[in-house]
């Protein structure tokens, strides 16, 4: 076991990539649980009996816990230690996905990914902080890198690694894949974390409160507005919900370096155009999913196997240009390499819009996953490096929670949208009930052509964030990683 170590220090007597692998196993494990749910969503809903919109809640509950508490997640670290509260936090989460695979209705299905999200959020801001901490600063380029490479590996497999699970096991299972990695997580953290002096820190429970109300308001208007007809109480409480944040927001500039989000670091420049530019990338990243696996599955009828095999080509470019991404941010300026990736994202993203037509062959839907995940291979890592590089190391913790944080709200609002701009286009259509109640597979006809299209129009969305997020992209400092 390690002694402690100065805060922003790195760990003289551990091995700081080892230390890498013990908290990119929970790191894995959270950032996987983003979409592994999202190829089992059609057969979930077949099989607890559900509707479109309570089977996006289940994924919308766990990335809603996810992104509320992370805030005071990230300061628990800095006060209590990185190592303490994310081993807790692998516990939770691990409990939780148990509970998740018992589930038999889709009410308990939601609680228990809500109790996943609350593990995760715990988990999530200690894993950066870990990395920025241990790593000196001559290689904390790399590991970063590497730290980004495992978000979006995770992120980007969800789909594979879930279709093959349900495929051979049933859709409970992509929840009980979580439990022998969290049980080898616990010893390897251990072992392996050191532990930091603690950062005292005032906690700001009327900021949790007030961040928690303001963004459940937001994603519950948003995604229920259709299915309550956007009533005056439904806009009453988006309305609520933007007051809130906004006093959230005034808050924080009061308490200063005390509060839950230091506004300060909004004043790094580097800082607050790679945490807006990584909001975008994670509303695109989670509202693209959606539409591509359900027209699969419930317009071309493929099976869960199948459809996991047309998304290979993502995870598959992720891992291949891991070292390549790691070699670029340290040679070519940040702006260079989001804007270009940015714009190549954005092309993958068009490619997916064609291939969702019955009258294309659903092999475009490889090919236009393969040059998403091109493009997104060269914004997560270094959006990580990028971020972090100039903000104090006393605040490497609450900085790791903003940014954790804003990747999260970015796919709880890409999943709340997608599911808005779905719905409304089903709305309108007239086909809402009809599809809620077909089975798995629905029949050609009126309200199949309707469904078909309805999906590819909502592709239009994770295509504008991403072409916002490349023009932000030119406000990076001209600089590389390595060079300061």
């Amino acid at each position: 076991m390690t002694s402690q170590v100065a805060v922003g220090q790195p760990a003289q007597q551990t091995k700081p990539w080892a230390a890498f692998w013990a908290v990119s196993i929970g790191f894995f494990m959270i950032m996987l649980d983003t979409t592994i749910i999202a190829v089992a969503q059609p057969n979930i809903q077949a099989g607890l009996q559900a509707t479109l919109n309570s089977v996006i809640w289940a994924n919308s509950a766990y990335l809603l816990a996810y992104a509320v508490p992370m805030l005071l997640a990230g300061r628990l670290g800095d006060r209590f230690g990185p190592r303490n509260i994310y081993i807790i936090g692998v516990i939770v989460f691990t409990i939780a996905s148990v509970f998740c695979g018992v589930s038999n209705t889709i009410t308990l299905l939601i609680l228990a990914r809500g109790l996943q999200g609350i593990g995760a959020a715990l988990m999530g801001p200690q894993t950066l902080s870990v990395v920025n901490r241990v790593f000196p600063k001559e290689s904390r380029g790399a590991a970063l890198a590497a730290w980004g490479g495992v978000a979006g590996l995770a992120t980007f497999s969800g789909p594979l690694i879930g279709g093959v699970i349900v495929a051979l096991l049933g859709w409970k299972w992509i929840f009980f894949v979580n439990v022998p990695l969290g049980i080898l997580a616990i010893p390897m953290s251990l072992a392996f974390i050191p532990r930091f002096a603690p950062n005292a820190h005032h906690f700001d429970i009327l900021g949790v409160i007030l961040s928690g109300l303001g963004m459940f308001g937001l994603v519950f208007s948003l995604q229920q507005g259709q299915h309550m007809h956007w009533d005056a109480s439904i806009i009453g409480l988006l309305v609520l919900s933007i007051v809130l944040l906004g006093a959230f927001l005034l808050l924080q500039k009061a308490r200063g370096h005390h509060g839950l989000v230091p506004l300060f670091l909004f004043g790094i420049r580097d800082f607050s155009i790679s945490v807006l530019v990584l909001f975008l990338l994670s509303i695109a990243v989670n509202a693209q999913i959606l539409p591509v696996m359900f027209y699969l599955q419930r317009v071309q009828g493929l099976s869960t196997l199948t459809t996991a095999m047309l998304t290979v080509s993502m995870p598959l470019c992720g891992v291949l240009l891991a070292k390549t991404v790691g070699k670029t941010i340290g040679k070519v300026t940040a702006p260079a390499v989001i804007v270009v990736a940015c714009a190549v994202t954005a092309i993958g993203v068009v490619v997916l819009k064609y291939a969702i037509d019955t009258e294309h062959p659903v092999w475009l839907v490889t090919i236009g996953y393969a040059i998403f995940g091109i493009g997104a291979a060269f914004i997560w890592s270094p959006l990580a490096a990028y971020a972090t590089r100039d903000v104090p190391p006393e605040f490497q913790g609450a900085a790791s929670g903003v940014f954790n944080t804003f990747r999260i709200v970015g796919a709880v609002l890409g999943n709340a949208l997608i599911a808005l701009v779905i719905e409304a286009q089903l709305v309108s259509k007239q086909a809402l009930s009809a599809t809620d109640t077909a089975s798995l597979v629905i029949d050609a006809g009126t309200f199949r052509d309707a469904y078909e299209a309805s999906l590819a129009t909502s592709v239009w969305l994770p295509f504008v964030a991403l072409v916002v997020a490349g023009v932000l992209g030119l406000a990076l400092t001209p600089r590389t990683v390595a060079r300061r």
